[in-house]
């Protein structure tokens, strides 16, 4: 259930420019998100720079999923890893539940957040155009980064 991969070099950091189909993957990933993991999850929005139209980004869909709690893990874990994902115990960030894709796959992060906490609440800045789908999940843009 834990991966850790103690001593993996970073991924080098690559920018390319607004793909159209970003939005489309995300509505993909968070249908299947939302089927495994029902009523768990709250809401579950696009967030990062690849839910801003016409920006270059790096091509990973970020994906934050707000819960009532973070624990048990378990109750995340099967659910995620069912699809494929990875839990990732050595992410520094004790605020959330941190997955990723397998090696190999389409670059995707998934941060599980409880609502209403900082970390949730500052990855959704800017999303009040979103409008939430019949399945709890909120599209559109989660936030603006300026210089």
């Amino acid at each position: 259930m834990i991966h850790n991969q103690p001593g993996q070099k970073p991924d080098p950091v690559i920018i390319v420019p607004y793909d159209l189909g970003w939005p489309e993957r995300f509505r993909q990933l968070a249908t299947r998100l939302s089927e495994v993991l029902g009523e768990r999850a709250l809401s579950i929005g696009h967030i990062g720079s690849t839910v801003i139209p016409g920006m270059a980004a790096k091509p990973i869909i970020d994906i934050q999923i707000s819960v009532a709690a973070l624990e048990p893990l378990d109750a995340y874990c099967w659910a995620l890893e069912s699809l494929g994902y990875l839990y990732r115990a050595d992410n520094p960030d004790l605020s959330k539940l941190y997955f990723r894709e397998q090696p190999v796959a389409q670059r995707t992060h998934i941060h599980v957040r409880a609502i209403g906490s900082w970390g949730e609440q500052f990855a959704l800045a800017g999303n009040e155009e979103s409008q939430p789908l019949e399945s709890g999940c909120r599209l559109g843009p989660a936030v603006r980064l300026t210089a």
